[in-house]
């Protein structure tokens, strides 16, 4: 659609301008309306009541010369459509307003109703509807215009793009909102009023994953830092799955240099079980755990503020994790929390 550098005029703004004839010098009267062509999506014709007569004359918006901040002028009387003719008839009494017009998105939601709208003075078109409840939508999301309703993009997310998205979870948190843009991998990406993603817990993990080989955080880049209870239902599902996948994972420990997050959580589960009669060595192998995941942390930066449950630790975003750092989490009980809130 081209536009016209002039200053945009609306359905309101223009009425009660007067209309002027350049080859009689005179006044025929005032711009009463204004009629929209569906295909074009432009005004069609001006409506102007005329002064003499009492009677509605529809001036073709190619015939108007042009539309000035207080007149509306006319080369000729003649370039109007013949007052008696069927067509002025029709266009005058029938002829689409687009008020009133029921507005629906691509996805099929009713948006609501066409209250006002702005047009291009010099080509014409429609350049903003605004419905009710003061939305508004530019002619860049246009999709059409007929009598019967109006059709237009309002950036929601479609079935059929859902179901392209990369992952059934990134396609799921989409759909919980009409404004919340389904995520690729390794990334969430929210618009406004967006609720957070649900993070998706992996069934069942085929073995324990090494730390310090992958330093693969995707699976917990999705987690809301600010929810306590989404970070305790990952973690107890890392346990669960980490017990489940072999008590091999739990026997590796016994080496210091093995590092793997899910030998970790399968020893703390592992040593618990067997508490009264090996107490010492589960700790013994908590703390080994403990050393090698910290050893990981060394050199990473934080991607949000951490404190400790105890409140005496407390790490802030962009901070780089250093040995001492990482000993005091460890002190407190922190290095899991650390874990899941470093960049990769």
């Amino acid at each position: 659609m081209t536009m016209g550098t002039n200053s945009v005029e609306t359905n309101k703004t223009v009425l009660a301008r007067e209309a002027v004839v350049i080859d009689s010098r005179k006044k025929l009267g005032k711009v009463k309306g204004l009629r929209v062509d569906c295909d074009t999506r432009a005004i069609s014709h001006y409506i102007v009541s005329s002064d003499s007569t009492g009677s509605d004359l529809a001036l073709p918006f190619s015939k108007c010369l042009a539309l000035g901040d207080t007149f509306l002028t006319v080369q000729s009387r003649d370039d109007f459509v013949p007052a008696t003719s069927e067509d002025a008839n029709k266009i005058v009494r029938d002829g689409f307003t687009l008020i009133g017009s029921e507005v629906y998105s691509k996805t099929g939601n009713r948006l609501g109703v066409v209250k006002g709208y702005e047009f291009d003075p010099v080509f014409g078109g429609v350049t903003r509807v605004t419905l009710e409840e003061s939305l508004s939508f530019g002619y860049e999301t246009f999709i059409f215009i007929t009598p019967e309703f109006m059709f237009l993009d309002d950036g929601a997310p479609t079935a059929e793009q859902l179901r392209s998205s990369t992952t059934p979870a990134a396609a799921s948190a989409a759909a919980v909102s009409s404004s919340y843009v389904a995520p690729s991998v390794g990334s969430v990406t929210e618009s406004v009023a967006a609720p957070a993603a649900p993070f998706a817990v992996p069934a069942a993990p085929p073995a324990p994953v090494s730390w310090a080989a992958t330093n693969d955080f995707s699976s917990k880049d999705s987690i809301d830092d600010e929810s306590a209870e989404e970070q305790e239902s990952v973690l107890d599902s890392f346990n669960a799955a980490d017990t489940n996948a072999s008590d091999d994972a739990s026997a590796s420990l016994d080496d210091s240099s093995e590092d793997t997050l899910g030998g970790f959580f399968a020893t703390s589960d592992t040593g618990a079980a067997n508490e009264s009669s090996d107490e010492d060595n589960g700790d013994d192998e908590a703390a080994a755990s403990d050393n090698a995941i910290g050893a990981t942390l060394v050199g990473l930066v934080v991607e949000d503020d951490v404190q400790s449950e105890d409140g005496l630790f407390s790490v802030s975003k962009g901070t780089t994790l250093t040995e001492a750092i990482v000993k005091e989490a460890e002190e407190h009980d922190a290095l899991l929390l650390l874990a899941v809130n470093v960049e990769v």
